[in-house]
């Protein structure tokens, strides 16, 4: 079990959707919070919420504006951290767009930038953050995909492909860094109700918008709560709302035992590496 209480958490995205949702829940379990998004403003709106949370005087909360998706900005946003709150304990990925739309009628730039921003911004921050973890031989990254990023449906040709870029990294991260003490997980979450998923819905091909219907539209508060708790367990996949979990046992039925046996044949190639 990880004890998140008192913890030293970095979010990005946390200005708004799950990462402010995760932001707050974490302020009222005692964490010092460090928070990265791009607008200042709501970043400000944010800080003084968590202000009103907090349980303890002596807790910490900082804030830094930058796009993840140029890494010269994370370095300077993980190098305020690190002056803040000190090496976080926990790194929640939670920065994210999409671009819903019919293939054809995406603009390039589009996938692209969804690239960017979903992928390579989580990316890069990882990479900020993970030598500070490594050289205390503890911690845990949390990188926040999609349902989208197990299950492709019509108008997410973009949004998809970046999701299961998330994916891929994410997996292949956590065996890399699972010998050195880093817990490494994965969050799938259903359709929440967030001010992204708004200003979306409205780009959404009708067919999208018909599939996404069938499904209860999660809060954020709740996906957090999930999210939490997956944390605590050392879940490596968690996967929020009923429904979705269905889904992704049904596609995904042998995805635990996948891990144990590249944990034994990895192990096996590490020693004969030594």
């Amino acid at each position: 079990m990880t004890d998140l209480i008192g913890a030293r958490v970095l979010i990005t995205g946390g200005s708004s959707g799950i990462g402010r949702a995760l932001a707050r829940k974490l302020a009222a379990m005692g964490c010092d919070l460090f928070l990265i998004a791009r607008r200042r403003e709501l970043l400000d709106d944010t800080l003084a919420e968590l202000n009103d949370l907090k349980p303890s005087d002596s807790q910490t909360f900082a804030a830094y504006p930058a796009d993840v998706s140029d890494n010269s900005q994370v370095e300077a946003a993980v190098g305020a951290a690190l002056e803040e709150i000190g090496p976080p304990d926990v790194l929640i990925n939670s920065a994210g767009i999409a671009h819903p739309g019919y293939f054809l009628e995406l603009p390039l730039d589009a996938f692209r930038r969804l690239i960017e921003v979903n992928y390579l911004g989580t990316a890069y921050t990882c990479r900020a953050v993970a030598p500070h973890m490594i050289e205390r031989g503890s911690g845990h990254i949390v990188n926040i995909s999609s349902g989208a990023g197990y299950l492709a449906i019509i108008g997410y040709s973009a949004y998809s492909a970046s999701k299961f870029a998330v994916r891929g990294f994410t997996e292949s991260l956590r065996h890399e860094l699972k010998p050195m003490g880093i817990r490494v997980s994965i969050v799938y979450p259903p359709d929440v109700d967030t001010p992204q998923y708004r200003l979306d819905d409205e780009m959404r091909p009708y067919e999208t918008r018909q599939i996404a219907s069938m499904a209860n539209l999660m809060s954020a508060d709740r996906a957090a709560e999930s999210i939490i708790r997956g944390i605590k367990r050392n879940h490596v996949q968690i996967v929020p709302g009923f429904e979705n979990r269905l889904f992704f046992t049904l596609l995904n039925p042998l995805s635990r035992l996948s891990f144990a046996i590249l944990d034994i044949l990895l192990r096996n190639a590490r020693n004969k590496k030594r």
